[in-house]
């Protein structure tokens, strides 16, 4: 997954965040949506939008390129901690079938070993891009009325 796509998808993820009414297309056709914003999406590519719950968390493994590992790389430096521990985990994973095999089995332990704690009562789901698969994570979106 390029560079390009990546922000392609924090773009998409914006708009699903400040409009509603596209939001609620994105999930529920979400290949035809993304192909309306020009998101270049493979015919065999099955895409999947999910959003987050409370008690629920979404970690997902992209597909990484050189460009998405420099990336990565440069986020290690990252003063914000759990940046720089994701950016940890996910070049690992891509690194280290093992670690990956046990990140699969044990996401908690493994996240929590890197300091990324997960709450005991929070579901946690680890997902893994691929060339079949697209998974778009949407943040939990509090609406106020007033």
């Amino acid at each position: 997954m390029s560079t390009q796509t990546h922000t392609s998808i924090s773009q998409v993820i914006a708009k699903a965040i400040h409009d509603p009414d596209f939001r609620t297309k994105l999930i529920a056709e979400p290949k035809e949506t993304l192909h309306a914003m020009a998101f270049p999406v493979p015919s065999e590519q099955n895409v999947t939008v999910l959003e987050s719950k409370e008690g629920q968390v979404f970690f997902v493994l992209p597909i990484l390129t050189d460009e998405l590992i420099h990336d990565l790389n440069t986020s290690l430096l990252s003063v914000h901690p759990q940046r720089s521990a994701r950016s940890r985990i996910l070049i690992k994973a891509a690194q280290d079938p093992s670690y990956k095999a046990q990140l699969l089995a044990s996401p908690k332990t493994v996240l929590a070993d890197e300091g990324l704690t997960i709450p005991e009562s929070s579901e946690l789901a680890v997902l893994e891009n691929s060339d079949q698969y697209l998974y778009i994570v949407l943040p939990n979106v509090h609406t106020h009325k007033h």
